[in-house]
This record gives C-alpha cells, sequence and structure tokens, in this order.
C-alpha cells in the first residue's frame, strides 16, 4: 500500500532553492531597475548603431565601385570624362576602396597625357593605400618608368625588382626583373644586376634578352 505523501510544509515552501533564487532576482531587479533598464537601452542603442553603420558601410560600397567602373569606362574614349568621374568618387567617397584604386588609374591616365609629375604622384598615392594592392605591381613598374625618364636608373632598378616581387604572374615577375638588371646596368651596379638575372626564371618569350644582358654584365664584371 502506497504511503501518503508528506505535505509541504510552510516553511518549507519558504526555504525552497528556486523560489528562493526567484525572489532574489526579483529584489535584485527592484532593487537596481533603473539601471538594468539603463543597460538594455544602451544595448539596443548599439545594435541599432551597428545596424545602420553595416547598411550604410554596404551602400558605399555599392556606389563607390559604381562610380569607379563609369570613370574606368571613359578611359580609353574620353580622359576627361574620366579624370572628372574619378575626382567625384574621390570626393564623395575618399576612404572607399574604390577610391585607392582611383588613384592608379588615374596615374595611367596622367601619364598618358605626358603629365608625368600628377603620374607619379597618383602611382605613389596609390602604393601608399594599397601597398598589396592589385595593381601594385604595374604601379611600381610606371614610377620605375618615370625614375628612368628622370634619369634615376639606380632608383628605378630598386622599383622593377620590387614590380617583379609583387607580381603573381611568373613571366611578368620575369619581364620586371630583366627591366631590372638593365636599370642597374645602367647605374654601373653591376654586381647587384647578376645577382638578379641569376634569380631569373627564363621564359622562353624572353629568353634572348636573357641571354643579351649574361654577356653585357660578364663583360662589364671582366673589365
Amino acid at each position: 500500500m502506497l504511503k501518503p505523501k508528506k505535505k509541504i510544509t510552510k516553511k518549507e515552501i519558504r526555504h525552497d532553492p528556486l523560489l528562493e533564487t526567484l525572489y532574489s532576482a526579483q529584489r535584485l531587479f527592484t532593487q537596481y531597475k533603473s539601471r538594468f533598464i539603463l543597460a538594455m537601452i544602451l544595448l539596443l542603442v548599439i545594435v541599432s548603431a551597428i545596424l545602420i553603420v553595416s547598411r550604410r558601410n554596404a551602400t558605399e560600397y555599392a556606389e563607390s565601385n559604381v562610380m569607379l567602373a563609369r570613370a574606368v569606362s571613359y578611359i580609353n574614349s574620353n580622359t576627361e570624362e574620366a579624370l572628372a568621374e574619378f575626382d567625384n568618387l574621390l570626393m564623395t567617397y575618399p576612404e572607399s576602396e574604390a577610391s585607392k584604386e582611383a588613384h592608379f588609374h588615374m596615374g595611367r591616365i596622367y601619364l598618358s597625357l605626358d603629365s608625368t609629375e600628377s603620374a607619379k604622384d597618383n602611382f605613389e598615392t596609390y602604393l601608399e593605400f594599397a601597398p598589396e594592392g592589385l595593381f601594385s605591381s604595374p604601379a611600381m613598374s610606371q614610377l620605375a618608368n618615370l625614375a628612368l625618364y628622370s634619369d634615376e636608373p639606380a632608383l628605378a632598378g630598386e622599383l622593377f625588382e620590387n614590380a617583379g616581387k609583387q607580381s603573381s604572374v611568373n613571366y611578368i615577375k620575369s619581364v620586371n626583373k630583366l627591366s631590372s638588371v638593365e636599370a642597374f646596368l645602367s647605374a654601373g651596379e653591376f654586381n647587384r644586376a647578376e645577382e638578379i638575372l641569376n634569380s631569373i626564371s627564363v621564359h622562353p618569350k624572353i629568353e634572348k634578352r636573357f641571354e643579351a644582358l649574361k654577356i653585357r654584365i660578364s663583360r662589364s664584371l671582366n673589365k
């Protein structure tokens, strides 16, 4: 026969662990109610701000890239319009990734217009903002060509060498290194030229140029 259940006394109810926990939480909430409400409000404000910023960033990213694409589309047909579009992009979204890339394209345009100083400034600005960027290698190559134009072969050699290091395409890497060798030869730095030449992976398209430089270095070192 089942024994009758023991009745729970009021004293036991008062000392029930779960109820005591609930009562403690209730007392704590009542005591610090204003602080809890303030904390919740602050949390909501922070979450709302994050959502607003994220949405704004997404909008800016999309709009800046549309402006970049429009400017790039004018490069070969209307350089004046292209520069105007790039300037508009730089003013509207100066901190965007698209604005960083804009400097590279502006450098190309100014170079085609023989505005070498403006070209140099834009290539350098691009490399300052995006040293590991997609166009870092060609930007360095163009700066190297400008250095040769300014009769600074040693600087050109450094830039061509760095352009080779930055390139992910083996052929382009080798071409830049060959240009670096030629620049260092012009600067009279024959050992440096030989060192770089020996690091080049010879591609069939550059084999003749490679062999010619090899002979030139050998003659220079044996003088």
